[in-house]
């Protein structure tokens, strides 16, 4: 399988990508930062833009799936959105779409919990990213899965 692998430096991604070529799978690595990994038969990394449709049509050409575990690390508030928004854009240019996966946050399940609450409130620009994402994805003629993982 070939797979996209986007973040893959950071800490999702630092986990995905061991498993992934372990299981045989060639990789494309998507990194802010080319020196923190090294190509190999199994693994190309390449540092681009990720809201460039241009360059992220061109990346995920002839691919079965795109894993994003990009994460708020970057100066920009809306990261994910944006990031996502021109995934589908390049997606749509093309004939067969890969699988979009996405890692979001486990902030967005319901809860009646209080703690929950508040920690949304703190986290308010980082739970409307993550909403934002959701909310393209799931509104899109693309085959999605979306992550939310609970820690």
């Amino acid at each position: 399988m070939k797979i996209v692998l986007i973040g893959a430096t950071g800490r999702t991604g630092r986990e995905v990508l061991p498993r992934a070529i372990s299981r045989g799978h060639h990789v494309t690595a998507v990194v802010r930062s080319t020196g923190q990994i090294e190509s190999n038969d199994s693994l190309t990394v390449t540092c681009d833009d990720v809201l460039d449709a241009d360059f992220l049509a061109t990346v995920v050409c002839g691919d079965d799936v795109i894993i994003s575990s990009l994460a708020r690390g970057s100066q920009r508030r809306t990261i994910l959105t944006d990031a996502t928004a021109a995934m589908l854009v390049a997606l749509n240019q093309m004939a067969e779409k890969p699988r979009y996966m996405v890692v979001s946050q486990g902030l967005l399940f319901a809860t009646n919990n209080p703690a929950i609450h508040l920690l949304r409130r703190f986290l308010q620009a980082t739970v409307a990213d993550s909403v934002g994402m959701e909310v393209q994805i799931r509104s899109s003629n693309i085959d999605w899965t979306i992550a939310r993982p609970l820690g």
